[in-house]
């Protein structure tokens, strides 16, 4: 499978992926802030490092790229920042120094307590 962007391969995945390539569709459209929702979910590892690699090279072109992901290992591997929610609101912003499991889960769970300065507050 080969995803193309503006005329530009952006992605190619030997044995294809029915399912990243429906959340690809969207590329095409000029957006400048991309939402990937959970996209390496179920899929092995090599599949995952294409889709880091294709999220790399959208960040590169500009685009802003905000992803879910329920592994913090992930999260720590990509993201410049992770904004922890609960109950609706952000509670916790943390760089990717501070991106750890048991950060994240204090936070997520609210077990942090009061807002530390710096850590948490509007995007």
């Amino acid at each position: 499978m080969t995803v193309c962007l503006n005329g530009k391969e952006l992605f190619f995945h030997p044995y294809g992926y029915t399912g990243f390539f429906v959340e690809l569709q969207g590329l095409n459209t000029g957006a400048e802030i991309l939402l990937f929702d959970n996209p390496t979910q179920g899929i092995d590892v090599g599949a995952k490092t294409e889709i880091y690699r294709l999220m790399e090279k959208l960040a590169g072109q500009g685009k802003t790229i905000l992803f879910t992901s329920m592994e913090v290992p992930e999260i720590r591997k990509v993201a410049d920042l992770c904004h922890v929610f609960y109950n609706g609101s952000i509670i916790g912003t943390l760089s990717n120094d501070q991106i750890d499991e048991t950060s994240v889960m204090r936070y997520s769970t609210n077990s942090i307590g009061a807002q530390q300065p710096g850590r948490g507050g509007e995007l």
